[in-house]
């Protein structure tokens, strides 16, 4: 019986797991993921810097945009889905990871996204 107690409580603490990185993926991090991802795939620098602090807007220039715009295209073009894989906290910063499964059968690609205060102060795309 208690082999079974410990079972069960293992599969609530898994199930657990999984609703809170289904939750904190639904919230601000998935909506700032959106924009930044959706903003380089249209080349609007415009809406791209509206998320960014201070340190990200000095750093990305509407040129390094378009040119990451450029060599993205291709390979989004088919689609993608993204999964939510979690975050680790670094040097003051929540960076979340997203696995993006890209529907043209290629390799899939990781992208981190560092946020504080609500603002992103990098990305990356691999």
């Amino acid at each position: 019986m208690k082999r079974y107690l410990r079972g069960v409580a293992g599969l609530l603490v898994w199930a657990g797991s999984f609703y809170l990185l289904q939750a904190q993926s639904e919230g601000e991090p998935k909506a700032l993921f959106e924009k930044v991802l959706g903003s380089t795939l249209k080349n609007d620098y415009s809406a791209l810097v509206t998320v960014c602090d201070e340190g990200m807007k000095e750093m990305v220039t509407p040129d390094m945009l378009a040119d990451l715009n450029r060599s993205l295209l291709v390979r989004f073009k088919g689609g993608y889905t993204p999964v939510y894989m979690g975050y680790l906290d670094k040097q003051g910063a929540r960076v979340h990871y997203w696995k993006i499964v890209l529907k043209d059968q290629g390799d899939d690609m990781l992208m981190s996204l560092a946020v504080r205060q609500q603002l992103v102060s990098a990305f990356n795309l691999k």
